[in-house]
């Protein structure tokens, strides 16, 4: 290698190195991190394996101090996303708890017209609860059709992808249903009057960050979804799609503020968008949320139903 060749290939190697240790350290921590590098975070295999690239490179040029920075930068990163890379957890004893709640996440993609996928789906899973995303008008009058085994219902459907619903077999009493942070994304809040006992439920999706606008949509709606959960009557239990990984700074945002548990964690990666590439690339980005009185039995990813997103299947147990 020349020594230019050589200068150039150190250049790129701090590059890569401030990027990527920024993303390690900052960028699953830290809120409101800048855009490109909050973007970088919701792919660790990119990031994690560009800083071992570049230990290896600094253990080639015997520069060993960045060789351990690099090291350790990737214990840090990787310990934010090493609980959803491991095996499922055991779910919790029914003993412990008096009844359980079939909840199904699903986004229905308003892009595309409603197809027998889903209803076939609802067949599969018999859920109990359905929080569900991008309802618009079409997918709402398809809702009314085969939708006739949960009778309680809140809707706020509208044209784009920012259409709620939540479905269940039992009561509901509306707490929330409406515009939510400063650009009015839908958000939906609900007390379910389930006969062993009453918990919250809410339903929330915020605008994707391809840009900085929809970044800052995004952060600012979370923030408020924060807000509106904190003062909820407890158990709680928050269904999203919040177009952000579980390992980056506006989940662990998210949970922090709110005091929920990421129903996920301990349970594998169960990546749900998009459909279109091979299974180990699909992001975790829809997410269920909840009380630590709440137990988890099971948490598992649907199979496709005709969406960009795939579905999360997921019982919860209350507590006595």
């Amino acid at each position: 290698m020349s020594e230019r060749a050589r200068r150039r290939a150190r250049l790129l190697a701090r590059i890569a190195f401030v990027v990527c240790g920024a993303t390690a350290v900052f960028g699953t921590r830290v809120p409101w991190w800048p855009w490109p590098i909050e973007l970088l975070v919701h792919w660790p295999e990119l990031w994690m394996g560009w800083l071992l690239g570049v230990g290896l490179f600094a253990v080639a040029q015997r520069e060993l101090s960045r060789a351990a920075l690099c090291v350790a930068l990737l214990f840090v990163g990787g310990m934010r996303v090493a609980p959803y890379v491991g095996s499922e957890s055991a779910p919790a004893s029914p003993a412990e708890h008096r009844a359980s709640v079939r909840l199904l996440v699903a986004n229905l993609w308003c892009e595309r017209e409603p197809t027998p996928a889903f209803a076939a789906l609802l067949g599969r899973e018999a859920p109990d609860l359905l929080a569900l995303i991008e309802v618009d008008p079409a997918w709402q009058a398809e809702l009314e059709r085969i939708g006739g085994a949960w009778p309680y219902r809140l809707v706020a459907a509208e044209e784009g992808p920012f259409g709620l619903a939540l479905f269940s077999r039992w009561p509901l009493e509306q707490l929330t249903l409406g515009p939510l942070g400063a650009e009015g994304y839908a958000f939906a809040l609900a007390r379910v009057q389930h006969p062993e006992g009453a918990f919250t439920c809410a339903v929330a999706h915020p605008r994707a960050p391809q840009h900085p606008r929809g970044w800052y949509g995004r952060n600012d709606y979370l923030g408020a979804v924060a807000t509106a959960l904190r003062t909820a009557p407890t158990p709680r239990v928050l269904a999203i799609d919040s177009n952000a990984t579980p390992w980056s700074g506006e989940m662990h945002s998210l949970a922090a503020r709110t005091e929920l548990v990421d129903a996920r964690a301990g349970r594998g990666w169960c990546g749900t968008w998009p459909t279109f590439l091979p299974s180990l690339c699909l992001r975790p980005i829809d997410h269920v949320l909840h009380e630590s009185s709440l137990a988890i039995g099971a948490f598992r990813v649907t199979e496709p139903y005709g969406s960009d997103h795939r579905g999360l299947a997921v019982e919860l147990r209350l507590p006595r």
